[in-house]
């Protein structure tokens, strides 16, 4: 809209509607034909739409010609070209001369244009030539001819008169006739040139276009516009003369073309830059002229009536002039425009502030803010709430800061009084002390505003917040929500500091608010990590069990159909990806990828083991064939374990054991010692005297008695038997959870099944028959032993504790008042009980319940239950006895020891277990030998208890049995209610929990020596990018197998007696020694022990560990004895032996001779081993470079 050319015009008045226009564009100029208002002369303007001019040609209103190839307009007068360049000539009075034709020269560069002026009858002539974009020599005449061979004659009339002479000029021309031109080109001297065969037309318009390239460059007036058009004309050389590339008849203008356009792009780029930056500077400088323009218009001096427009417009005004001042900074901005602007606005404030210094010396100047004071005051007096007061002091600050600026500007008025400068200076200084205390007062009347209000108000936010926090950690379920919910509270933190900020008090709660917010926040977000961490550690642990078994499982596939049919769709496989998915949304995308890493390394080494399997394994991979020899392979994993290890000489041993291999090393360990009587036990569930079906059967019942979380109630039991087959899947249900007690389905729960239909029969008949006979016996002894006057108080102690037994069988507080009866039943037997026969907390426990059940039973003076087999014992003693005539002499005897009731029992005790071992094998006493000791009780205490006889049945024999073990004679089982309790009572008290020690203490101590052997780290891992080539197969394996045929020998009967050699690879780094080495020694199945000679270097010469001079070197050293130890089923690798000392390698010839032995050290131990007829390999590799 600021327009490109103009021009005056008659009316001044007239817009753009009211003239005429007429156009016409031509290539890049626009012509244009105007006629202003109220004019009779039309305007010619040519426009260049690249360049962006416009220049005014009249000569071009008669007519005007179009150039060929864009090049622009040619006219009577000149010629205007596309490239801004304008050329008029002075030929006297042909303005309206109009075109007449056209020749065309040859040699296509030359152009001649003739133009007729019918009012003087003259012809101008425009030779115009394409290469130069120039008319060389404008030819005015009234008339002229052209010759064949281009001459041109023309002549001029010198005046109007008529005359017999005219003179001629002659002008030599390229405006040849075709048979000239023909003749020409005949006879040539550059036939067979370049330029030749491209034709003169061709060539003409190349060097044309090539000087529109230069006349572009050297535009004095660089435009975006003239560097695009630029651009498009490279292109269009470039595209339509490639022979412009020729190195020798066009200098190869091609590459300086390439490298201009390259040139050309840049400036492009950074034209567009520059030109956004000076549009950015002029918009800016318009701005403000628009803002000054406007902030002049304001000032209206003489109708200002108080000061604050003065202020205000002084202040706008000094804005204003920093903003100029600003703008200079400003790249490409008109700076002499802005010196203009900046001049004008210090003249209008050196206006103002001589016009307001005259205003402040008036009495009135200062009145609006006393009346602002007043007004303000007055309100405040009826505002009641604290919110209103904030009104009223912004409006003080307003006043305030007015007065603090008329104090800042006072200093710049011209007011030449020095008297008069001061007075209102001091003027000033009082209003603004009457503000300030006014804002004071309002200041403290909003405090205590705030005060009032704000109490009840903080503590509706504070409970507000609370509930916020507890919501928040209820929606805290990962770490990064916990972050965003912290975020979310700290802001509302912030926002109540805010509120609150002028209270003390206040502000200090909010800070220990603070404080738990972001510690409770806090403790969540690392309880999450925590729960994330370990879930994904779980999730890899079970990761890597799964592809331990896949791989393993794929190993032992038969092809490669198999093999990828399960990684397709095995179940295992599945579950590893799913995990490896989950760990991924767990954030741990490590761990995922190295799930998916291990998995696809399975495959590709099952892989290559079943393609090894089908080429070089043999006998269904029993035997590996190496060139000409087969060897055995090794499939026994290695790994440690622990055995007993008897030793004629001493006692058995507990040693670690490599599997595979020959090492042993022995067990010292106090834990496993005190436990040596476990050492051979197999199972926690059986030993000789506890079969596992008993176990099985009895750990349900007690399970069942005992009310434990989980386990099948009594009542489920008897429902269970009552239906066909129900305890069996009870009992099955139980063994099958128990996976590592040895239960063999159809065999120990089927028997277990029977086994605990019995003791159910038997416990629902027995009644107290139920507790062992020893605790029925110990129950009778405390209470005949009972003193009288104590006997009421304890009957009504014991049967109160009874009820509780029977109501509450589960409680904390039934088991304290057991626990305390046991203890007193135990303290009062110790002077009852012969030395040897020791009760321990089990036995009075058992003890004290026998006692609840007997003396619970009912009312009156309790009666005790006798066993069948008890009774049958005493009254085998009384036959014998009365058969010898020797019963009185026996009652003589007890009462003669009835102050020693120790020694009384001890007798009884002696006679009732002669009884039964005197007794025929197989009687009805001599299996009752279990009741000797209820049996002496009976005696001693005859005549002090009440006794009751049952007749209930105590045992039932189970024929049939499955399982097998030393109590199960010819498949039959005698099951005894009153042994078989007891005795299981306690093999899972003590023996149990010291089998589950032994076991728990065996696996420690076997994965401690397993870090510390680092058996993993020996374990040979075939590279996956490994490929068993043709070269690998025809002469590497070969050699190889021809080495390990001399060093371990072959397989069958080519096995050689004299076993030797050393394996020695050498080879630059990087050819795959170790790489080898390692895939022979993984399908050979051998231990393969690598040490690294770097880490051994020059100065390790022994083979003791302890002469080693660091920890790196003493590392490598007890490598080499760990795999001397090892003795069996071993590859030792000696890498980059150039790295390590001669001294050191002479060591390891009698290994390689035929004596297999070398001396090293073990534990600190010196020893010599002897490895003759041993699989052990030997192998040593060096880089010679």
């Amino acid at each position: 809209g600021q327009g490109i050319y103009s021009e005056p015009v008659s009316d001044r008045n007239q817009s753009l509607d009211d003239a005429q226009f007429f156009y016409a564009k031509v290539g890049a100029l626009i012509l244009l034909r105007v006629l202003p208002f109220r004019e009779t002369a039309w305007r010619h303007i040519v426009f260049n739409t690249r360049t962006k001019e416009a220049v005014r040609i009249d000569a071009i209103a008669g007519s005007c010609v179009e150039l060929p190839e864009d090049h622009g307009i040619i006219f009577p007068g000149g010629y205007a070209l596309s490239t801004g360049e304008v050329k008029t000539y002075d030929l006297g009075g042909v303005d309206g001369a109009v075109f007449t034709r056209v020749l065309r020269a040859d040699n296509g560069e030359d152009m001649l244009y003739v133009f007729y002026d019918a009012k003087s009858s003259r012809r101008v002539l425009l030779p115009y030539n394409l290469i130069d974009k120039e008319v060389r020599t404008p030819i005015v005449a009234h008339g002229w001819t052209l010759f064949d061979d281009g001459r041109l004659v023309a002549f001029r009339a010198e005046t109007d008169e008529p005359v017999r002479l005219h003179p001629m000029r002659i002008w030599q021309t390229p405006f040849f006739s075709a048979e000239e031109a023909q003749k020409r080109r005949a006879t040539s001297a550059h036939q067979g040139s370049l330029l030749w065969k491209t034709g003169n037309p061709e060539a003409v318009r190349a060097i044309s276009d090539v000087q529109t390239v230069r006349r572009m460059i050297a535009s004095g007036k660089p435009t975006l516009r003239i560097y695009e058009d630029l651009i498009t004309a490279i292109d269009r050389v470039l595209d339509a003369y490639p022979w412009l590339g020729d190195p020798t008849e066009a200098r190869d203008i091609k590459a300086s073309l390439v490298e201009l356009r390259a040139t050309a792009d840049l400036v492009v780029d950074e034209f567009e830059k520059v030109l956004a930056l000076q549009r950015s500077a002029a918009a800016a400088l318009a701005r403000a002229e628009e803002q000054q323009r406007a902030l002049f218009n304001d000032i209206r001096l003489d109708s200002f009536t108080t000061i604050d427009p003065f202020v205000a417009l002084m202040t706008r005004l000094r804005a204003q002039r920093g903003h100029l001042i600003t703008l200079k900074e400003e790249r490409y901005i008109d700076v002499a425009r802005l010196a203009v602007l900046e001049q004008q606005c210090g003249e209008r404030f050196t206006e103002v502030t001589t016009r307001a210094g005259r205003f402040l010396q008036g009495p009135e100047a200062l009145l609006p803010y006393q009346q602002k004071h007043d007004e303000v005051m007055k309100r405040g007096e009826e505002v009641a709430r604290a919110a209103d007061v904030v009104p009223l002091v912004d409006e003080l600050v307003i006043a305030t800061g007015g007065l603090q600026l008329l104090t800042e500007v006072t200093g710049q008025l011209k007011i030449d009084d020095a008297n008069a400068r001061t007075a209102i200076l001091e003027a000033i200084a009082a209003m603004l002390g009457t503000l300030n205390r006014a804002r004071a007062v309002l200041d403290q009347k909003r405090k205590a505003l705030l005060q009032k209000e704000g109490a009840s108000e903080f503590a509706a936010q504070m409970r507000l917040f609370g509930s916020a926090v507890e919501s928040a950690l209820s929606l805290c379920d990962t770490p990064e929500r916990c972050d965003q919910e912290l975020a979310r509270l700290l802001v509302s933190v912030e926002e109540l500091e805010g509120r609150f900020a002028e209270f003390d008090g206040f502000v200090d709660q909010i800070g220990h608010k603070r404080e738990e917010v972001f510690e409770a926040l806090s403790s969540r977000k690392q309880q999450l990590l925590e729960e994330r961490n370990r879930r994904a550690q779980s999730l890899l642990s079970s990761a890597e069990r799964i592809l331990d078994g896949v791989k393993r499982r794929a190993l032992a596939m038969k092809d490669v159909e198999e093999l990828n049919a399960a990684f397709a769709a095995d179940p295992m496989i599945e579950k590893a990806r799913a995990l490896s998915s989950e760990l991924a949304a767990l954030g741990d995308a490590m761990k995922a990828e190295e799930v998916l890493a291990r998995l696809k390394a399975a495959r590709e080494d099952a892989t290559r083991v079943l393609r090894d399997r089908a080429d070089i394994y043999k006998d269904g991979g029993d035997v590996i064939q190496l060139g000409q020899h087969r060897f055995a392979v090794n499939k026994q994993s290695f790994d440690l374990t622990m055995l007993v290890r008897d030793d004629r000489e001493a006692r058995p041993q507990l040693v670690l054991h490599l599997t595979g291999t020959e090492f042993f090393e022995v067990v010292i360990d106090d834990v496993l010692e005190s436990l040596r009587d476990l050492w051979d036990a197999t199972l926690v569930s059986e030993d000789a005297h506890v079969a596992r079906v008993e176990y099985l059967a009895a750990t349900i019942l007690f399970a069942a008695l005992d009310g434990r979380d989980g386990a099948v109630g009594l009542d489920t039991l008897e429902q269970a038997r009552q239906r066909e087959g129900g305890l069996q899947q009870i009992v099955s249900d139980v063994a099958r959870a128990r996976y590592d007690e040895g239960y063999d389905k159809g065999v120990h729960d089927v028997d277990a099944a029977r086994i605990l239909d019995a003791l159910l029969v038997l416990r629902r008949q027995a009644g107290r028959l139920a507790h062992a006979p020893s605790a029925r016996a110990l129950a009778a002894l405390f209470w005949a032993h009972t003193p009288d006057a104590d006997r009421s108080t304890t009957t009504a102690r014991v049967r109160g504790a009874a009820r509780l037994l029977q109501r509450f069988p589960d409680a904390a507080s039934t088991r304290a008042q057991v626990t305390a009866l046991a203890a007193e039943l135990r303290a009062a037997l110790v002077a009852h009980l012969p030395r040897d026969l020791i009760v321990d907390d089990d036995d009075a426990q058992a003890a004290a319940r026998a006692l609840l059940e007997e003396v619970g039973t009912g009312p009156g003076e309790p009666e005790f239950v006798v066993s069948s087999d008890a009774q049958a014992i005493v009254d085998e003693l009384w036959s014998t006895l009365d058969k010898a005539a020797e019963r009185a002499a026996f009652d003589d005897e007890q009462a003669a020891l009835a102050s020693r009731p120790a020694d009384r029992l001890a007798l009884a005790l002696a006679w009732a277990q002669a009884v039964p071992g005197a007794a025929a094998p197989g009687s009805a006493v001599a299996r009752a030998a279990p009741a000797v000791l209820e049996a002496a009780v009976h005696v001693v205490t005859r005549g002090r208890l009440r006794r009751a006889p049952a007749a209930a049945q105590s045992n039932i024999v189970l024929e049939g049995l499955f399982s097998q073990h030393a109590r199960v004679v010819d498949r039959r089982l005698e099951v005894r209610l009153d042994d078989l309790l007891p005795r299981l009572r306690r093999f899972v008290s003590e023996r149990v929990p010291r089998f589950l020690r032994l076991k728990a203490r065996r696996a420690e101590l076997i994965e401690e020596r397993r870090r510390a052997l680092r058996i993993a780290e020996f374990q040979p891992k075939v590279l996956a990018s490994f490929v068993r080539n043709r070269l690998i197969n025809e002469v590497y394996l070969p050699l190889v197998g021809n080495n390990l045929a001399k060093q371990m020998g072959a397989a069958g009967n080519k096995k050689r007696a004299d076993l030797m050699g050393l394996l020695l690879l050498v080879s630059p780094p990087g050819y795959g020694k170790t790489t080898l080495i390692e895939y022979v020694a993984q399908r050979l199945g051998l231990f393969y022990v690598k040490v690294n000679g770097p880490s051994l270097g020059h100065s390790v010469t022994s083979l003791d560990p302890a002469e080693a001079p660091d920890a790196t070197s003493r590392q490598e050293v007890e490598k080499l004895n760990f795999a001397f130890e090892l003795g069996n089923n071993v590859l030792l690798l000696i890498d980059d032996i150039q790295h390590t000392s001669p001294e050191l390698l002479q060591k390891f010839i009698s290994l390689c001779d035929g004596t297999r032995r070398v001396e090293g050290v073990w534990r600190g131990r010196s020893r010599s081993y002897d490895l003759r007829g041993k699989r052990f390999v030997i192998c040593m590799a060096g880089n010679p470079y």
